[in-house]
């Protein structure tokens, strides 16, 4: 018995870390100007919200340390922000992170649409 349940064990572990991915990595790119793109790079078919905070930033006016950046991340390869050197011959230094939400923080909500209750014959409009 205890031989199957470690089996079963050995055989859902990498199942469930597999499921655990993120659908959603930022990653960077410098061109020979000195500019820095990032990118998000979505490999689910729903949009995601993806919000860049810089926690230090120098070299570059584009954005100001400790500010965030939020864009929708849509399936595929898609450009968030561009950041540019103040002169040619600097280079930008800068430290991130990411968040990422499931959906577009630019949909609203649709107040004309009627959600039932449960458990009763009434409805509710937002």
């Amino acid at each position: 018995m205890n031989l199957k349940y470690y089996l079963g064990l050995l055989f859902w572990i990498p199942v469930m870390v597999q499921s655990q991915n993120a659908p959603v990595t930022v990653s960077h790119e410098r061109s020979a100007k000195g500019e820095v793109t990032f990118y998000a790079d979505n490999t689910s078919y729903s949009p995601f919200t993806v919000v860049l905070t810089f926690t230090r930033l120098s070299g570059t006016s584009s954005f100001q340390e400790g500010e965030t950046y939020k864009s929708t991340a849509k399936h595929g390869r898609t450009r968030l922000i561009v950041l540019r050197p103040v002169s040619e011959n600097e280079g930008i230094g800068f430290a991130y992170r990411f968040n990422t939400a499931k959906g577009d923080f630019r949909t609203k909500t649709d107040t004309n649409f009627v959600y039932p209750q449960k458990n009763t014959l009434k409805s509710c409009r937002l």
